[in-house]
């Protein structure tokens, strides 16, 4: 299967709650296509549906080496509670 299929795949089975096959797909596609983050940001969601935190803070971790961010600064882009 291509690896972006894999990715994909992943990412599908991990909001259809298929943990397990989703961290196998997902991992083959960090390991084939590195520089695409979408399944890796994923994958950290699937470490820690399945329990494994310390695996999830770990890819969290190389995700940021990256210079990804994980949790963008929201409130930024908040409009101002201020009417004019």
């Amino acid at each position: 299967m291509a690896t972006r299929c894999r990715g994909w795949l992943g990412i599908a089975q991990f909001f259809n709650r298929g943990f397990d096959h989703a961290l196998a797909n997902l991992l083959a596609a960090q390991e084939e296509l590195p520089d695409w983050l979408a399944p890796r940001r994923v994958l950290v969601a699937c470490y820690v549906q399945l329990g494994r935190l310390k695996d999830a803070w770990e890819a969290t971790m190389r995700l940021e080496a990256t210079g990804a961010i994980m949790i963008p600064p929201l409130a930024a882009s908040w409009p101002s509670s201020k009417m004019s």
